[in-house]
């Protein structure tokens, strides 16, 4: 039984959906097309957006399952407009997630989509094919 000191944090749980639908309302309602597809853009990041929070809610009230279908539904909206940099804070996100449900390949999985993506905006294709890091403590001139 829940106990009453459980019921505003319920509430406001409950409020955070209530916005996170009608924000999602907003960006479907939005007319097609527009100037070079602006609104199209628009109602992607907006979805992008509010799918993200959700699965914040969703991971925060247990259910990590929804909160991942959610995040994925989230990194491919990210990644089709192009958002490199939100791709890739989502894809921290479910990783983590992933790792919090102890489903390790999966969470390495994320891992390595996240480094191509950090590799490709630098260029650095070594960060995406090395397998292992070695750390030690770098001598004069080696840095």
């Amino acid at each position: 039984m829940e106990s009453r000191r459980d019921q505003p944090g319920r509430r406001r749980l409950e409020n955070a959906f209530g916005q996170c639908e009608k924000a999602l309302k907003v960006a479907d309602d939005l007319p097609k097309g527009g100037y070079l597809s602006v609104f199209e853009l628009f109602r992607a990041r907006v979805r992008a957006r509010v799918l993200g929070d959700q699965a914040s809610l969703h991971a925060e009230s247990g259910d990590l399952d929804l909160a991942l279908k959610e995040l994925d539904q989230t990194i491919a909206l990210k990644r089709n407009i192009g958002q490199d940099e939100w791709t890739a804070q989502s894809l921290i996100q479910a990783a983590d997630l992933a790792y919090q449900k102890n489903d390790l390949a999966t969470a390495g999985h994320l891992s390595n989509k996240l480094r191509q993506i950090f590799a490709a905006a630098h260029k650095l294709t070594s960060v995406v094919t090395r397998r292992t890091f070695c750390c030690h403590r770098a001598g004069p001139g080696e840095i």
